[in-house]
């Protein structure tokens, strides 16, 4: 659990690339957002509770290297108890992290082998 709050604080480190109102700056041309994980993350903004203030981290979308590959997480923030869901570039659910049971596996991996690359959406 404290590895998952220690990548979740880190992320907010990312916040210095985010313009204001909530939206990440463009990306470079080798760094394009699959449109997929766009929508999902439109449709996760229109619902997203938490807002950074102080010591509150807001929900965001953030992108990471894992087995190889990028996948994007989705937090709820740490105003919430709920869980925070892991996708591929192809938007397939690879699983939840966190929430009630605490979980910390991805395909049978601990997440905190994953390398964080850039936040791509934070409220």
């Amino acid at each position: 659990m404290n590895r998952l709050l220690l990548m979740l604080a880190l992320g907010t480190f990312g916040l210095a690339a985010c313009q204001k109102g909530g939206t990440s700056a463009e990306p470079g041309p080798s760094k394009q957002v699959p449109a997929c994980i766009k929508d999902k993350t439109a449709a996760f903004a229109r619902e997203a509770l938490c807002k950074t203030a102080g010591p509150i981290a807001g929900a965001s979308v953030q992108e990471y290297t894992f087995q190889k590959r990028l996948v994007y997480v989705f937090s709820p923030g740490t105003c919430r108890a709920n869980m925070t869901f892991v996708y591929d570039a192809a938007c397939h659910d690879l699983g939840g992290l966190g929430g009630v049971v605490g979980n910390r596996n991805i395909n049978g991996e601990p997440f905190a082998n994953a390398t964080f690359e850039r936040t791509i959406w934070q409220q």
